[in-house]
């Protein structure tokens, strides 16, 4: 006999089976009525059950990705970490086995993954990377399209590239892939999960889970990114303030020997100087007295 639900008549929350009725009796009208009796409460009980566990699941899920904020948003100075953190809690959030990032590099269009090895204690030495064509792949087909691909079994797939596990020993069942966009929509990266250990497939729920945790790396990358660019400025600035700083300082000994030599009139140093129209590296290295008499021409 089917269990209604109490929010929406029409709705089956579960069926009940009764059988083998003692004695070898039939089961009557009257044994129907009794059922539908019982699983009017059993409806209320069910129902309150499943809303508590949602409620659970929805708060579990809530304070994950609370902490996943908080591991991703303290290592934003370090790209190389911060890519390897959002693997592993992308990992830790799907129960999965593996997890594999992949960034989009736009200008040589190619999908670039970093490649991480968990024996390496010190983060910052150099990593290694493997590029390969944008289109290429489940994780190039996501990067193209912005679909989320749920694969139950991988190795049914036309896009999935069997020699990866031959060459590692690692067997796929199923993959989750997933895009991460910035908030112009603009594809960013890739993330894709294999192997659910928890279950034979990845399920809807980690799809939407998925999706809430790009929304946290996309974010996290692209401050990552921009705090790379500020850092990088600031050494470009600070060398070219020291270079300057430098070719600013003058020998004692060069001002005393262009002291001593004569001011040269401007038609001297070239016909048209009194014209602000020559470069004036063109003018010989032992002719710079010519300083000399532009500081004076100026009422310096």
């Amino acid at each position: 006999m089917p269990v209604y639900s109490k929010t929406d008549p029409c709705r089956v929350m579960a069926v009940s089976v009764v059988y083998d009725k003692r004695n070898n009796r039939r089961f009557t009208s009257r044994d129907e009525g009794r059922m539908k009796f019982v699983l009017c409460f059993c409806s209320s009980v069910l129902h309150n059950t499943l809303s508590y566990q949602r409620e659970r699941y929805l708060k579990s899920q809530t304070m994950s990705l609370l902490n996943v904020v908080e591991v991703l948003f303290t290592h934003m100075d370090n790209m190389d970490l911060l890519l390897q953190k959002i693997m592993e809690q992308a990992q830790e959030l799907a129960n999965a086995e593996r997890c594999s990032l992949f960034l989009v590099d736009y200008d040589a269009q190619e999908l670039v993954a970093k490649i991480f090895d968990s024996a390496v204690s010190d983060i910052d030495q150099p990593s290694a990377e493997i590029r390969f064509p944008l289109t290429q792949g489940i994780a190039g087909y996501v990067a193209s399209t912005g679909d989320v691909l749920n694969i139950r079994d991988a190795y049914s797939h036309p896009l999935f590239y069997r020699d990866v596990d031959l060459s590692t020993g690692f067997r796929t069942r199923n993959i989750l892939c997933f895009p991460i966009k910035n908030e112009d929509g603009q594809i960013i990266g890739v993330a894709e999960l294999c192997n659910k250990i928890d279950g034979d497939y990845f399920t809807h729920e980690d799809e939407n889970l998925a999706m809430q945790f790009s929304a946290y790396c996309a974010i996290s990358i692209h401050q990552s990114m921009l705090y790379k660019d500020v850092t990088e400025s600031q050494q470009r600035s600070r060398l070219a303030n020291e270079l300057m700083l430098y070719h600013m300082q003058v020998e004692d000994t060069e001002v005393k020997s262009l002291s001593k030599n004569p001011i040269m009139k401007p038609y001297e140093i070239g016909a048209t100087f009194h014209q602000c129209s020559f470069l004036p590296r063109s003018i010989i290295e032992d002719e710079t007295p010519a300083v000399n008499m532009l500081f004076r021409y100026l009422a310096y």
